[in-house]
Formats: structure tokens, sequence, C-alpha cells
């Protein structure tokens, strides 16, 4: 017989939704991590098999992020403990 916690984790993995934990955490520190500027732009949106995807407002911000990506890449891990392996950033336009 399964229990409820191991049948939830496997669901958990299926859907893609085993990283929520860390991206609300990666999320609730943006700001502190990324500086103020930059997480006004941008945002984590998902987190999938150690990559970030980000959502930035246009592509000048979309270049930032690849110039400080190795950068935000080891302060997530410092600060947070998730290993991050790659950024993904998606422009999104929002207005």
């Amino acid at each position: 017989m399964y229990r409820i916690a191991e049948i939830l984790g496997k669901v958990l993995r299926e859907e893609g939704a085993s990283g929520m934990k860390e991206l609300l955490t990666i999320k609730n520190r943006w700001v502190d991590m990324v500086g103020e500027p930059l997480a006004s732009k941008t945002a984590p949106i998902r987190l999938d098999d150690k990559k970030l995807y980000i959502r930035s407002e246009s592509h000048a911000w979309s270049q930032e992020l690849h110039y400080e990506k190795e950068r935000i890449k080891s302060v997530i891990e410092k600060e947070t403990g998730v290993e991050i392996e790659d950024l993904v950033v998606r422009k999104v336009n929002l207005g």
C-alpha cells in the first residue's frame, strides 16, 4: 500500500512541481539577490530540472540577465542552497 506522501511526491514530480518550494524561496529573495533595478523588470517564473526560467520586460533586461548569469547562479546557490545550472530568459510584454 502506498502512503499519501509517496503518491503526492510522485504526482508533483510528474507534473514538474517538485521545485515549487525552491522556486518560492528564490522568488521571495529575488530583490535581495539581484538588486532592485533588475528585480523590478524581471522575475523567476519556473524551476525545472535545475533550470530557472525568468521573465523579462524587455530585450535590454534579458541582455542584462545574460551578462549577470554566472553571478546570479552563484548568489542563488549561496543564499538559498538551490543549485541552478542554467537561466532561461523569456521576454514577456506586460503592457
